[in-house]
């Protein structure tokens, strides 16, 4: 089964704030509003300078992609705890309203009976 990719807007918008904060913290040349100044800012550097900023750029990747890994493996985490306690409310709540209507019945049947 395929698993589909949700690309509404608000996605969009919260998977690029996700990357700028990794990455900023990592390797802020590699953020989208920095792409267009890169050329200008590395103009006059040499070829190993270039050689050297591409490994950094290559490390710098590898690193936001395990941070990224770590930090959708614990939303995911958070959000299964999320739903176990949802659940749990779910089922206390719809088991204090079983037994309420239950106990309707009883009283109503009771005082038919009388």
């Amino acid at each position: 089964m395929t698993q589909k990719t949700n690309t509404s807007p608000e996605t969009v918008a919260a998977m690029q704030h996700i990357y700028s904060i990794l990455m900023g913290a990592i390797e802020p040349d590699l953020l989208p509003e920095n792409m267009d100044s890169l050329e200008k800012k590395f103009k006059s550097e040499t070829t190993e300078q270039k050689r050297e900023r591409s490994e950094r750029y290559e490390k710098a990747f590898a690193l936001f992609e395990e941070r990224f890994s770590y930090l959708m493996s614990a939303y995911k985490d958070h959000i299964g705890d999320i739903k176990k306690t949802l659940m749990t409310e779910y089922k206390i709540k719809s088991t204090q309203e079983d037994a309420a209507a239950l106990n309707a019945v009883e009283q109503s049947l009771n005082q038919s009976n009388a």
